[in-house]
């Protein structure tokens, strides 16, 4: 989240350097032909809100334990991925 969501607000530069170097499929677009993705533009801030509806769901079960459906959300989220 801190990576893809938090550091490009603040340090473009250095979210770029993040980006190509721990996590390239966020850098560019889904073909290997498509240019680079500057930060913050709309394909960006989409796999941005992505990311953190991903770790949204899968945190629900830390703060709904008792929840079968929150549990089923996170399971399902991890099976597709």
């Amino acid at each position: 989240v801190y990576l893809l969501n938090i550091l490009p607000l603040f340090d473009e530069e250095t979210s770029d350097s993040k980006r190509a170097d721990m996590t390239p499929w966020a850098f560019g677009g889904y073909h290997p032909t498509m240019p680079p993705i500057p930060n913050l533009a709309p394909a960006h801030r989409r796999f941005m809100a992505e990311n953190l509806m991903y770790a949204l769901a899968r945190a629900a079960p830390f703060f709904f334990y008792t929840s079968v459906p929150a549990m089923a959300v996170c399971v399902g989220s991890h099976t597709v991925e």
